[in-house]
């Protein structure tokens, strides 16, 4: 049909029982969302350069292996920009699923680099 306009599944919920849901609520999906990936990159980022290898006693990772001083870390590209509670918040929440979730994936006997995906 003319003027149907098929709707991507980006697993947001914006209808329930043929109820729309308010925009607050849609828009806290959509920044959960968003804080769920950047995590998971954080995760993965942090495991690819080893960051555990090294303790406070060795002064931490060596500048060129930390990824928080990276050129495209948040550490680096957030400076003197303030505190976004909102974005924090919502790290906060996902953060214990996304660290349970990459345990359970690291820990596999079976796991190895070539799954980084």
């Amino acid at each position: 049909e003319e003027g149907i306009v098929e709707e991507k599944d980006d697993g947001i919920v914006r209808e329930v029982m043929g109820i729309s849901m308010p925009q607050w609520l849609v828009g806290f999906q959509l920044v959960l969302q968003q804080a769920d990936a950047r995590i998971d990159e954080f995760i993965k980022t942090e495991h690819q350069a080893g960051v555990w290898n090294y303790t406070k006693a060795d002064g931490g990772p060596p500048k060129d292996l930390d990824p928080a001083y990276y050129p495209d870390s948040p550490e680096v590209v957030n400076k003197d920009k303030g505190f976004d509670f909102g974005a924090s918040i919502c790290d906060g929440l996902v953060l214990s699923p996304a660290l349970f979730k990459a345990y359970l994936k690291y820990a596999d006997p079976l796991w190895t680099d070539t799954d980084m995906a």
